[in-house]
């Protein structure tokens, strides 16, 4: 039994954790440390068997477990307090109850990493998120762009979000002297969250790059329904709200936290309250701040003003006595319009609203250069959520398991879309991946022989693409694209699909490639070869050039390249990974230019904007003689390529096969680009695009909206298609205004 001060003290509080707390306690004793540590948990009274449990690891482990049960229930707050208050090792680690450690080097490790770096003061980790439900699938947290891709961070950093993790943190204990109660805010949610910006004000954050933890996602926790559901709202918005305002108290101004944004939470809560009646939440908000009561009962009228504020003055002067403003407002606050009028508005301004309502919908519904229909235009039918593959950076891993496994009916696939089969000339199959589907290939025969007319594009991740898919797309002239996502083996495991399945993953989908070229070859139409793309993040970035060369080697139609999104937002000006995405950005370009009229190496999407603004003068400055012997080998594989011959061969092969004729542009890129209405060149998305999901809802672009769901029975296209809201759309964009876009779509106006 030691004697010896511990070095390290695991905080760890618990409330009725009987079915976790021994999975947290085995991992705390199973620590392998070369000095002294001890647990000290504080049980708030918890009515289950708790309590038996740390007594029966109390008597097992005397020297480590150091228990404290309360007799009455303290609430999480008091209960935290009072344990601080009487932690005096040099270095604490947090777990609660319910979670666990899954490394027992973890306190060894971390107190290393502190040691050996005495200007920082805390360090963490990831950890798994578990969904106890399993309604979700397990993931880690941070990501690397939620921790903006760096190894060291600051007390800005962690002011921006908390990337932090309770259970993986370590610090370098800053309230030895028992100053813990007088230095940290009474009853404030996320209390750990504070608890590190306090340590962070005395050191840098370190961070290891080792999931040394569980995180459990479950019912009973305290997080669960956060910011959504009313009991969450009840338990923790006045605490959420005290959490803001300690913050901007402790560390000043902070630009993350303002005003609007604080009043903006205090106005849901304030909703809450009104929706349950709860007048003592009411007065609690008032009590906690009236600067922030009044900020949360003026908050839809802030908003409204400062978006007028902003118009021009032939935008204020058209759009300020319009009910669709006074309604895009409501609807962001669920509120609606005329409740928004009523409150914040005299009798006469509602009334001339309401006539200033009819007339502009009397206008935009006769507009002629409003009104279209799908004719010539592409059906992108996402047939199914499923899919085999396993890339780590796919948005799908986040949906609900339930969504996972959706696949679109059959009645919207063979009763409510045939009247659109009729008009458009490009069908889109995508997913999920399509080929997980079992419906994918009966569906596809269904239009090929029903519809032969139309062009079928199939996007896929190629390994489900087999023989009999390759006859049928040889047989119907298929566009086909095919998500490689690498050059080789190597690079996919280290940047797509880790570990033998992803290497078997590549190999299958790289023949599936070759199989096809021959079969094309064989018949003659080697012109119709697949396209592949690949997502670029930092493990593949490097692999940008041998890429382009593989698709050049297989003689494929064109390549694509798409940022990684869970590395960079790109909405923001910047990549979150600069050192890598700069430079393939920086090769990309070049490429481009070399291969300009030869071969399409696209990647114009999800791009930050700045980035591409700063970068391409550069590479345009540069001499294309100077480039040309840069990439002489690149040069010398398109020696002979032609787009625009390969498209006049495909173009004469579809129209002897009865096909509907694709323009040069939708032949590279068919549901990304630009169309002429009234005099005008505009994105076509909402004019000759609808884009339909397994859940029933449709829309015109997956980034913008309006957005509506296929109910039942026949569907009037036409109506639709044509409702108010795809006409206000189609108004905005023609008047240049893309205010519901991406910013970082390349037909976006600001893009340019």
């Amino acid at each position: 039994m030691t004697t010896a001060a511990p070095k390290v003290q695991i905080f760890c509080i618990t409330y009725k954790h009987e079915s976790f707390i021994g999975q947290a306690l085995e991992s705390f004793v199973r620590q392998k440390t070369t000095f002294p540590f001890e647990v000290v948990i504080a049980d708030d009274a918890s009515p289950d068997g708790t309590a038996d449990i740390i007594r029966d690891y109390q008597r097992r482990y005397p020297e480590i477990i150091k228990p404290i049960f309360r007799t009455e229930n303290m609430g999480v707050d008091r209960n935290s307090r009072e344990t601080a208050n009487i932690l005096t090792a040099e270095y604490v680690a947090l777990c609660e109850g319910d979670d666990y450690w899954t490394c027992d080097d973890k306190l060894q490790k971390q107190v290393e990493a502190l040691e050996a770096r005495p200007d920082c003061a805390v360090c963490f980790h990831p950890v798994l998120l578990k969904w106890e439900d399993g309604s979700r699938e397990d993931s880690i947290f941070p990501e690397p762009a939620y921790r903006f891709n760096k190894a060291e961070l600051t007390l800005e950093d962690l002011l921006v979000h908390n990337f932090i993790q309770t259970n993986s943190v370590m610090y370098r204990w800053r309230f030895r002297d028992g100053s813990y109660s007088r230095v940290f805010p009474k009853d404030i949610l996320p209390g750990d969250w504070f608890l590190h910006l306090l340590h962070a004000e005395k050191g840098k954050i370190l961070f290891l790059d080792e999931c040394m933890s569980v995180y459990r996602k479950h019912p009973g926790g305290l997080w669960e329904g956060c910011g959504v559901t009313d009991e969450w709202f009840s338990r923790c918005g006045v605490k959420h709200l005290r959490f803001f305002r300690s913050v901007k108290a402790h560390f000043g101004p902070v630009k993350t936290l303002n005003f609007l944004q604080i009043s903006e939470f205090a106005f849901r809560i304030a909703e809450y309250a009104k929706r349950r009646n709860r007048n003592d939440v009411l007065r609690q908000l008032r009590a906690e701040s009236r600067l922030y009561y009044y900020g949360a009962k003026s908050y839809p009228l802030i908003v409204l003003t400062r978006r007028i504020i902003k118009m021009k003055i032939w935008e204020l002067l058209k759009n300020y006595l319009c009910p669709p403003v006074l309604w895009r407002a409501a609807r962001n606050f669920k509120m609606h319009w005329r409740e928004m009028v009523k409150d914040f508005s005299p009798p006469v301004l509602w009334r001339t609203a309401q006539k200033a309502k009819t007339a502009l919908e009397a206008k935009l519904l006769s507009d002629p250069n409003l009104y279209s229909t799908m004719e010539g235009g592409l059906l992108r039918i996402r047939i199914t959520h499923k899919c085999n593959a396993r890339c780590r950076y796919c948005g799908i891993r986040f949906y609900s398991k339930e969504l996972q496994k959706m696949s679109m009916k059959r009645e919207v696939l063979y009763e409510y879309c045939l009247p659109l089969y009729e008009q458009i000339k490009i069908l889109l199959l995508t997913g999920g991946d399509p080929l997980a589907s079992e419906e994918s290939f009966p569906f596809c025969s269904f239009i090929s022989g029903n519809y032969p007319q139309i062009t079928l594009l199939l996007e896929t991740n190629g390994l489900g693409f087999t023989e009999k898919w390759q006859r049928m797309a040889a047989e119907n002239l298929m566009k086909v694209h095919i998500s490689l996502n690498a050059s080789n083996e190597e690079v996919y495991c280290q940047g797509c699909w880790a570990g033998e399945q992803g290497r078997n993953a590549w190999q299958g989908i790289s023949k599936n490639i070759r199989d096809y070229m021959s079969l094309l070859r064989e018949k003659g139409l080697d012109m119709f070869a697949p396209d592949v793309s690949m997502v670029i993040n930092q493990d593949t970035a490097a692999d940008v050039r041998a890429f382009v060369k593989y698709a050049l080697a297989e003689g494929l139609h064109h390549c694509g390249f798409y940022f990684d999104y869970t590395e960079s937002n790109m909405s923001n000006d910047y990549f979150g990974q600069p050192e890598t995405s700069r430079r393939a950005l920086n090769e990309l370009l070049k490429i481009e230019r070399v291969l300009a009229g030869k071969f399409q190496v696209f990647f114009r999407l999800w791009i930050p904007l700045k980035e591409l603004k700063m970068m391409q003068p550069e590479v345009e400055a540069i001499p294309l003689a100077e480039l040309n012997n840069e990439y002489a080998d690149i040069l010398e594989m398109a020696k002979g390529r032609s787009m625009e011959a390969e498209y006049e061969a495909r173009r004469a092969i579809r129209k002897s096969r009865g096909k509907k004729e694709i323009s040069f542009e939708e032949d590279w890129l068919p549901a990304l680009r630009q169309t002429r209405i009234g005099g005008k060149i505009t994105c076509a998305s909402p004019f000759h695009l609808l884009d339909i999901y397994p859940d029933g809802r449709f829309e015109c672009c997956s980034w913008i909206t309006p957005r509506f769901t296929v109910e039942c029975g026949a569907v009037d296209w036409e109506r639709e298609y044509n409702s108010l809201a795809m006409k206000r759309l189609r108004r905005d964009m023609l008047n240049n205004r893309y205010t519901l876009c991406m910013v970082c779509c390349p037909l976006n106006p600001n893009h340019k």
